[in-house]
């Protein structure tokens, strides 16, 4: 019998099979974008701004050019905080998870 881990596993991938959505699509980052409000309260303030521009900009309400900025500030962020940090590291990786829907936006193809 599949561990915990597995089972998290096979579903992940059948979801990616079934479902494979384009990485910009408006469901693939409706997708992301619903995932980090669930861990919203986890969320650095650079990444909850990112979040926040991720959301408005798929509403409709914020420029692509807002985009950039955010993404651009997400990177710096990294780079003058984190720049030695592994991938792993929590703060890294939540800010990194607000990019993907971000630079998803910025380069849909």
């Amino acid at each position: 019998m599949p561990n915990q881990s597995e089972k998290i596993d096979h579903l992940l991938n059948d979801i990616e099979v079934n479902c494979d959505p384009a990485i910009g699509s408006r469901a693939c980052t409706r997708f992301s974008l619903d995932c980090l409000t669930l861990i919203r309260h986890k969320l650095t303030p650079i990444a909850e701004e990112g979040l926040a521009v991720a959301t408005a900009y798929l509403e409709g309400r914020a420029p692509l050019e807002v985009v950039t900025g955010a993404l651009l500030k997400c990177w710096q962020y990294l780079d003058e905080k984190h720049k030695h940090a592994p991938t792993s590291d929590a703060e890294v990786s939540v800010i990194r998870a607000v990019m993907f829907p971000l630079h998803a936006q910025k380069n849909p193809g």
